[in-house]
């Protein structure tokens, strides 16, 4: 969740990347980035003591001289988001490098300027709103893949006509596992109303600067049908992150969703990317939130699915699932004998799943490794990997195919020193393995 438009902007100009430009920085723009960095988490961390100690810990590492062989910014941004995450815990905080000059941060009353409005809309336009994919899958189980929050004022109408679409369907899988948040903090409430039929209370929001908090609830109007009294599933992964956990939250405590998928990624506290110094931000919490039912978050525990299973299994194991609902409840043979039927294809598709191993020897200092690819839509931190006497190891389930991967160690993306067989070029390759 972003606090405001404004601070979408920045954010989109913090990591946007810039091809033909030198990633190199010098001393004096390795000190300004430290310094700079150091301060917004010690001025705006919505826990001050924690935001104290996160700072502390980078200007001690600086002092002994830790970051002074790195000339690489996007190295650099790395290793602060690495240091920063060890201190505080709060997946949130992310410092990124900008080979272009980053403009300077406007004040908290000034307002973006018109192209800076009309490219972010065309940018939302250009990824539809976030929606990747809405389709009725067999059984008349509707299927919506969401990877992104989008802020009503401009993906309302999408909104709506997904709705439409699956209006008619018996039940609902909702796919979140790639949604990485909210930009607006109206999104969430907004598509929440599609599942009440009254306004209910959602969750509530506190900022830093602000002296109470505030009481987001579903609203009382959303243009379109309602999707009331149906059964609603919603998959999530460890790349489900900060607003898309809030929606699998709100929904499972309020018992409107069955969350399918593994544990999500476990950011609860708000925030935005401030200007560091001329090629850094900072994605800075400043925000916390507080459900009115638990009377806490899911800040560092991430939302408990319902049905745990491996992220590339859920679309399935949801899928069986509501089926089996359906078929319980069915009176129609004719009825019965096509959700029999879609339930024996899930079923099929499920027993052909694999489980394999990735491996990687050597690099016994290493303080984290992860594995990311096709099967778990490339997160960085999805797959971990643990160390079993002299390699790294991590056993995935997987369907049979291509299977595409990297390995990520202390932040550095390899291919498989171990594996022959890549596609791609420069920065791009990556490793191939394929699975009979």
């Amino acid at each position: 969740m972003i606090r405001s438009f404004a601070l979408a902007v920045l954010f989109t100009v913090v990591t946007s990347p810039a091809f033909a430009q030198t990633t190199t920085i010098n001393a004096t723009a390795r000190t300004a980035a430290l310094e700079g960095v150091a301060r917004q988490i010690e001025q705006g961390y919505v826990f001050p003591q924690v935001g104290k100690q996160m700072a502390d810990a980078i200007r001690k590492r600086a002092q002994r001289g830790e970051y002074n062989a790195v000339t690489d910014g996007h190295q650099l941004a790395r290793l602060l988001t690495q240091h920063l995450r060890e201190v505080g815990k709060d997946l949130h905080v992310a410092v990124q490098y900008s080979p272009e000059r980053l403009p300077a941060e406007r004040s908290g009353q000034q307002q973006p300027s018109a192209d800076e409005v009309n490219r972010f809309k065309r940018d939302l336009a250009r990824d539809n709103y976030g929606f990747r994919k809405t389709e009725i899958l067999p059984g008349n189980v509707g299927y919506i893949k969401l990877d992104l929050f989008a802020p009503p004022e401009y993906a309302g109408e999408t909104y709506a006509a997904a709705m439409a679409f699956v209006a008619n369907t018996n039940a609902l899988i909702i796919d979140l596992r790639d949604n990485g948040g909210a930009i607006s903090p109206d999104a969430i409430p907004m598509f929440s109303t599609y599942f009440f039929a009254q306004p209910v209370h959602l969750i509530d929001l506190k900022w830093n600067t602000e002296e109470t908090a505030r009481q987001l609830w579903s609203w009382g109007y959303v243009p379109g049908q309602r999707y009331l009294d149906k059964p609603v599933y919603i998959l999530t992964s460890r790349r489900t992150f900060s607003g898309a956990e809030e929606f699998a939250y709100d929904l499972k405590n309020l018992g409107r969703a069955t969350i399918v998928g593994d544990t999500t990624g476990g950011g609860a506290n708000p925030g935005g990317t401030r200007r560091a110094s001329d090629h850094f931000g900072v994605f800075v919490p400043f925000g916390r939130v507080t459900s009115p039912i638990t009377r806490t978050n899911w800040e560092g525990v991430g939302v408990l699915p319902d049905i745990a299973t491996a992220p590339a299994r859920a679309l399935l194991v949801a899928q069986r699932e509501a089926l089996d609902k359906l078929l319980a409840n069915a009176n129609d043979e004719r009825a019965k004998g096509a959700l029999a039927a879609a339930r024996s294809d899930v079923e099929g598709r499920l027993a052909q799943f694999r489980t394999i191993a990735f491996e990687l020897s050597g690099y016994d200092t290493a303080k984290q490794v992860f594995v990311a690819g096709s099967f778990n839509s490339w997160s960085p931190r999805a797959t971990p990997l643990t160390r079993q006497g002299d390699k790294w190891v991590a056993r995935v389930d997987v369907e049979p195919g291509r299977v595409i991967y990297k390995f990520i160690v202390d932040g550095e993306w390899l291919t498989d020193p171990g594996n022959p067989a890549t596609e791609g070029t420069g920065q791009f390759t990556n490793s191939v393995r394929v699975v009979p």
